[in-house]
Formats: structure tokens, C-alpha cells, sequence
């Protein structure tokens, strides 16, 4: 009995590594083909590799097969539906994209060409004004040095 639920906890934790290691490729895109390799690896590589030991788990695990081989399917899938995507999606032009950008601007921020019309008044309004302040510091500068230089001469 004990050495049953010895050989359950092995399996067991063969059945997690197993799982971890087919996520793994999956997620990397390498899950059909390290499932369903054409050739068996060499007695070498499943001691040592741990695709080869994923592979000799495989053969030997029916519920992780199981599962293998619905990644698989998915896998496919989803290489179909992607490829036909591909087809469909027309390709990016910088033009295009300014163009989107520029609707979309317009379409979720429409008073942002008032805040920029305003913009520009006001800055207009406050260059004029620092240029008025300027040329009345410069006059009244120009006055006092008149009257220093009348004032001199008398």
C-alpha cells in the first residue's frame, strides 16, 4: 500500500513537471513540435534533456497525452485563425495612422481645438503686451536720459 502511494506521488510529480515544461514550450511557441516530434530521441537525450523526458512521460502518461494533444489542437487553431487575420488586417501606412490619430483626437477631445484657438489668442494678448511694457520701458528710459543730459548742459 505504502509503495502504491510512493509510485502516485512520483507520478504526480512527474504529471507537474510535465505540465510545466509543455506550458512552458507552449508559451514559446514550440508545443507541436515538441510534442509530436517525428522521431523519437535518442536514449541519450531522454536521460538527459528534458524535452526527451517530457517526451518518455508522454508515452507513458495517458492524461498528460491527453492534454498534449489539446494543446496541440489549440496550437493550430489558433495558427489558422491568426494566418487568416493576417490576410485581413491591411498594411500599416504612416499616413493612415496620422489620419487615425487625428480622428481620434478630434472625436474623444473636441474641445481641444478650442483650448488650442485660446491658446493662441492669449499668447498673442501677452506677447503684445510684453512688447508694449518693453517699448514703454525704453521710453521712459529714453525720457530720463533726455532730461539728464538737458539738465547737464544748463
Amino acid at each position: 500500500m505504502e509503495e502504491l502511494s510512493r509510485q502516485n506521488e512520483a507520478s504526480s510529480d512527474s504529471c507537474d513537471e510535465a505540465q510545466r515544461l509543455l506550458e512552458g514550450r507552449w508559451m514559446e511557441g514550440g508545443t507541436a513540435t515538441a510534442v509530436t516530434a517525428p522521431t523519437a530521441p535518442s536514449p541519450v537525450a531522454r536521460e538527459t534533456e528534458p524535452l526527451g523526458k517530457l517526451y518518455e512521460h508522454l508515452s507513458e502518461c495517458s492524461p498528460c497525452r491527453n492534454e498534449a494533444s489539446a494543446l496541440v489542437d489549440l496550437d493550430r487553431k489558433l495558427e489558422v485563425g491568426l494566418r487568416s487575420l493576417e490576410d485581413a488586417v491591411p498594411e500599416l501606412d504612416p499616413e493612415r495612422l496620422r489620419a487615425t490619430i487625428a480622428r481620434v483626437e478630434t472625436a474623444f477631445f473636441p474641445h481641444q481645438t478650442f483650448v488650442r484657438r485660446l491658446r493662441r489668442g492669449v499668447r498673442f494678448v501677452l506677447w503684445t503686451t510684453f512688447f508694449a511694457l518693453a517699448l514703454a520701458g525704453a521710453l521712459g528710459l529714453a525720457v530720463a536720459l533726455h532730461r539728464a543730459i538737458r539738465d547737464i548742459n544748463l
